[in-house]
C-alpha cells in the first residue's frame, strides 16, 4: 500500500510526486539499516517474535504516516522501513527452520510465488482504492499489517511446545 501512495504522500505534504520516491528511498535505507543490524547484533528471540514486531512496527509507521505534515510523512516511511526489512529476513529464517529439507524447494518456491501473487493483489486493491482519503488509505495498510501481526501472534500462541528431553 505504502509504495503504491507514495507519490500521493508527496504530492499532498511535500510538494510533489517526486518526492513520493524519496519516501520509498527513507523506507529502503531505513530497512536496509535495520536488517544490517541484526545481521551484525542478532538477537535470541525466535524469527516468529520478531516478525510479529516487525508487522507492529510497520503498523506504527503507518499511522505515523497518515498524521498530515512532511516530518511525520517522512518519520513514518522511515519507521515502516525498520520494520519492513527485517521482515522478509524472518519469514525465510521460519520456513528454513520449519520445512523438511526434502520439501524445502518446493516450500520455498511456493512461498515466493504467494508473496507475489498477494504484492499484486494488495497493489491492485491499492489502486483501485486510490481515490479515497490519504488517511484512510494509509490506516487501511496499517490495520492490514497489524491484523497479520495478530494472526501470527495467535497461530505462535496455538503453537505445540516442543518437547524437551
Amino acid at each position: 500500500m505504502f509504495d503504491v501512495l507514495a507519490p500521493r504522500i508527496g504530492i499532498a505534504e511535500l510538494g510533489g510526486s517526486g518526492h513520493g520516491a524519496m519516501l520509498l528511498s527513507v523506507t529502503a535505507a531505513t530497512a536496509g539499516l535495520t536488517t544490517l543490524a541484526l545481521s551484525r547484533w542478532p538477537t535470541s528471540v525466535a524469527p516468529d517474535g520478531l516478525l510479529a514486531l516487525s508487522m507492529m512496527i510497520t503498523t506504527a509507521g503507518f499511522a505515523v504516516t497518515a498524521a498530515p505534515s512532511a516530518v511525520t510523512v517522512v518519520t513514518g516511511a522511515a519507521i515502516i522501513g525498520i520494520g519492513d526489512g527485517p521482515a522478509l529476513v524472518q519469514l525465510m529464517g521460519i520456513r528454513y527452520r520449519d520445512t523438511p529439507s526434502r520439501l524445502s524447494s518446493q516450500i520455498f518456491t511456493t512461498g515466493a510465488s504467494l508473496k507475489i501473487s498477494a504484492a499484486s493483489i494488495g497493489a491492485a486493491l491499492a489502486g483501485v482504492l486510490v481515490g479515497r482519503p490519504l488517511y484512510e488509505l494509509l490506516l487501511l495498510g496499517g490495520a492490514t499489517q497489524l491484523g497479520a501481526a495478530a494472526l501470527l501472534v495467535r497461530s505462535m500462541a496455538s503453537a505445540p511446545v516442543p518437547a524437551t528431553t
